[in-house]
């Protein structure tokens, strides 16, 4: 089961990790994000939320832009390089 790693231990409701969630992607947004919100506009199912001071991608609705893009468009236009792959994930 490939799951999301969070900035920060809390997570806000319809978010992954939350029980009985479904995790549908193995992205993660690591601590060098800036809250630019470069990645909001290129998410093409808005996965990718605010919660007061943090980013968040919702992983019921994230597909790592499989059939849209070749890589996901988050990642690929972080300025930061804050948003890739879960390093404990091996799918990738």
């Amino acid at each position: 089961m490939r799951k999301m790693t969070e900035v920060t231990d809390a997570q806000p409701a319809g978010c992954d990790d939350q029980p009985g969630a479904r995790s549908a992607m193995a992205m993660q947004i690591g601590p060098a994000c800036t809250i630019c919100a470069a990645c909001f506009t290129v998410c093409p199912n808005h996965a990718i939320r605010r919660v007061l001071d943090q980013i968040w991608i919702d992983a019921l609705s994230c597909t790592e832009c499989a059939g849209y893009a070749p890589e996901p468009e988050c990642r690929a236009t972080c300025p930061e390089g804050a948003i890739d792959y879960d390093v404990n994930d091996n799918t990738h």
